[in-house]
């Protein structure tokens, strides 16, 4: 039976949260972070999992699985957190790409002129070319390794809509 005083998910996030206030931090897997440039002076990241059974055996044959956060996910998320695991687990390369000014990922994209306003752009579920750079960067750094992806809510719909470019 539900906790009647916790009877939605914003609420149960934020008790969650409140309660458990290292769990949201922790990095239980250390990583290299690779800045991928854009053509609009903006860029993302790729936090590549540092994993010791993976990594001392990676070669041209080991795959490599993107992971594709949702809206405001990052490797500290829980989910995306058990998704590296189990990635790991089977010997697989983990790579998390990262939004926009998400998960520490420095906001340099220059200002724009929108509505008698300067903003700095960030992404959009509507712009998957952020996506499609990450994406592309992974291939050519490995080019030889097969690629698999895993989209979470807002990055299933992105890595969809990538798919259909490749």
């Amino acid at each position: 039976m539900p906790t009647p005083y916790l009877m939605n998910g914003d609420l149960q996030t934020i008790f969650y949260t409140l309660t458990h206030p290292g769990a949201t931090v922790v990095d239980l897997y250390p990583y290299t972070r690779t800045l991928v440039p854009l053509r609009d002076g903006g860029q993302i990241s790729l936090d590549w999992i540092q994993h010791p059974d993976v990594d001392q055996n990676f070669d041209q044959s080991t795959p490599i699985v993107a992971l594709l956060p949702g809206l405001t996910g990052n490797r500290y998320c829980g989910y995306v957190k058990a998704l590296i695991g189990e990635v790991c687990r089977r010997k697989f390369k983990c790579v998390v790409l990262n939004h926009r000014g998400c998960s520490q990922t420095p906001l340099t994209t220059r200002k724009r002129r929108v509505i008698m306003t300067m903003i700095a752009q960030l992404y959009c579920a509507t712009s998957i070319g952020d996506t499609k750079a990450g994406v592309t960067e992974i291939m050519r750094l490995h080019p030889n390794n097969p690629l698999y992806a895993i989209g979470v809510s807002f990055g299933s719909n992105l890595l969809g809509n990538v798919s259909a470019m490749f």
